[in-house]
């Protein structure tokens, strides 16, 4: 059996967490492969890089980039509500 464990850091300086994924005998080599495939894993082009090492680095960065892409949008529609309101504002204050 194959345990990936990912370590995210940065979230919180103070603390950092672990997310285990338990994946039988049976399936490790499928999903390996599937994530190799689908993530263009390259023999010659990973300096040593197990396919198990690339599967779970291919993890993290997923992890990561969904982190990102949720708190990006987040930012971007707090901006918006903030304008929104700020533009409104200035509406209602001129008058003539």
């Amino acid at each position: 059996m194959v345990v990936f464990i990912l370590i995210v850091l940065g979230v919180v300086p103070s603390w950092s967490a672990d997310i285990i994924i338990d994946i039988p005998d049976p399936l490790v080599s499928r999903v390996v492969d599937g994530i190799c495939g689908t993530y263009d894993y390259d023999v010659a082009k990973q300096n040593g890089e197990t396919k198990a090492q690339f599967s779970q680095r291919m993890v993290k960065k997923i992890i990561r980039q969904t982190v990102i892409a949720y708190e990006s949008t987040a930012v971007k529609q707090t901006a918006r509500q903030n304008a929104d309101t700020a533009i409104t504002q200035i509406n209602s204050e001129v008058s003539f």
